[in-house]
């Protein structure tokens, strides 16, 4: 039977394909071959444990994982080395104490070469110049926040959230604590405020979020199990996801930004008045730091592109702290009462804790540094 010149081309790739497959899993696996991992749960030849994780309850399956091998457990999620920790000793002594050896990511194919190959994405990418000029600019930043300068926006957004929970009596507690942390980082960084939770904006970075949280895992992409795939030319699944999550990414962070650095962001923004104080900082506050960061003419340059990388850290992390003190609350109520106690003593019932409060507050502040703490640390994905 006489084969046809496309049929030869299709099989020629198939076979290059497959050479570069077995080459490219032969290699990594002869590169572990001498590491001694922790112990876990046997896997798939290729794809390892990545079939066994399930999508919803994560959690859950990970403490079945360390109640069964033990306080440390390795997962193999095609071909990347995920530890679990299950001790609070031991994370602490790993990921504080040796922070230096431990605190590195891998950088996968997928985020390499289509999400950001310019390496924009500093909290994603590998170590480069992005990294040092946002180490500098959250030091900027920071300085603002430890001067107290946000208090009077988290008083009055912390104010607004509580007549939330209290107005749906806590049904939509999930989404409460999303527009809180949405709300307060979009008015810093960006001078937007959304004091419903239905805000267009609001509704565009959640999807964002999510869209960026998926494409930053193992699994999103199939290059990242078979990258030798890659060499397929044309207008593949993962090349059209990562050109349009780009697109939408970048059009919306250069209005917002845009917006700040006129001052049109400032201009459209209403929210109710607490105090004159509050009222006074907030409109200060709606300036953005976006507005005094991002500009062309600073002596750094223009910061922009660091802006937006700041707020969707700060953004992604707070929201996971305030989910998990939630359930932390409903799993563990017994530590509630002491907390109540202490407030009802120290602050009284007339009014609510402020800031200068927290020194008086032992106990409480116990409970959140626990709790920034206890969600810094858990799962390490080393290379």
């Amino acid at each position: 039977m006489l084969y046809s010149a496309a049929q030869w081309s299709v099989t020629s790739i198939s076979i290059f394909l497959m050479v570069l497959g077995l080459a490219y899993f032969g290699l990594r696996s002869k590169s572990k071959a001498g590491c001694r991992l922790p112990p876990g749960p046997r896997g798939l030849p290729l794809f390892g444990n990545v079939f066994q994780v399930p999508t919803t309850h994560i959690a859950t399956y990970f403490r079945r994982m360390i109640r069964e091998y033990g306080s440390l457990v390795s997962l193999n999620l095609a071909g990347y080395t995920v530890i679990l920790v299950g001790d609070l000793k031991l994370s602490k002594e790993l990921l504080e104490k040796r922070s230096a050896k431990n605190s590195s990511r891998p950088v996968l194919p997928y985020i390499r070469k289509h999400i950001d190959p310019n390496n924009d994405f500093w909290a994603l990418s590998e170590e480069c110049e992005p990294h040092s000029l946002g180490r500098k600019l959250t030091a900027k930043i920071m300085s603002l926040v430890r001067a107290g300068k946000t208090e009077p926006l988290h008083a009055y957004e912390a104010v607004l959230n509580i007549q939330h929970l209290l107005d749906d009596g806590g049904k939509d507690w999930f989404h409460h604590m999303e527009r809180v942390v949405l709300s307060t980082v979009l008015t810093a960084v960006f001078g937007i405020h959304c004091p419903t939770g239905h805000e267009p904006e609001l509704k565009e970075l959640l999807d964002l979020l999510a869209e960026t949280v998926d494409i930053a895992t193992p699994t999103a992409s199939i290059i990242n199990i078979f990258p030798f795939l890659d060499f397929i030319p044309g207008p593949m699944p993962w090349r059209t996801r990562a050109q349009s999550f780009r697109k939408q990414n970048n059009a919306f962070y250069e209005k917002v930004v845009d917006d700040a650095v006129t001052g049109k962001a400032s201009e459209m923004n209403t929210y109710v008045f607490v105090s004159k104080q509050v009222d006074v900082e907030i409109n200060r506050l709606l300036s953005s730091w976006a507005a005094f960061f991002a500009k062309e003419d600073k002596p750094e340059g223009d910061q922009r592109h660091l802006v937006r990388m700041f707020a969707y850290a700060a953004i992604e992390t707070t929201t996971i702290s305030l989910h998990t003190f939630v359930l932390a609350c409903i799993r563990y109520p017994e530590w509630i009462a002491t907390a109540q106690r202490e407030i009802d003593s120290v602050v009284g019932t007339d009014r609510l804790p402020t800031f200068e409060d927290r020194p008086f507050l032992p106990y409480v502040d116990a409970i959140i540094r626990g709790m920034i703490f206890g969600t810094s640390y858990g799962l390490h994905i080393v290379s």
